[in-house]
């Protein structure tokens, strides 16, 4: 997983930072409630990933959006694909 460089004036070097370090930063929490800033956000996202998935499960029209919405993204990332491979090799046939 990707971690956040950052740089602060009190700090001599640079710090690499993960999303859950940089939240118990912000939170201001130390070493001593990792865990239960770990099992916190554990828990919140749980939560969230159950709560849109009942959603989805439970409605036919927010299911239809999000299906629309995940098809409408797979075509434009493909688009975006070919028309960077095009525009680099062309459509010469590779031999």
């Amino acid at each position: 997983m990707g971690g956040l460089a950052t740089q602060r004036g009190d700090e001599a070097s640079c710090k690499l930072l993960t999303p859950f370090t940089y939240l118990a930063m912000l939170l201001g929490a130390n070493d001593r409630y990792r865990f239960v800033m770990y099992s916190l956000f554990n828990w919140l996202y749980c939560g969230g990933s159950l709560v849109v998935t009942m959603l989805l499960y439970r409605y036919f029209l927010v299911h239809s959006i999000y299906v629309v919405l995940v098809s409408l993204v797979v075509v434009w990332n493909a688009a975006v694909f070919y028309v960077d491979v095009f525009a680099v090799r062309g459509f010469r046939a590779d031999s």
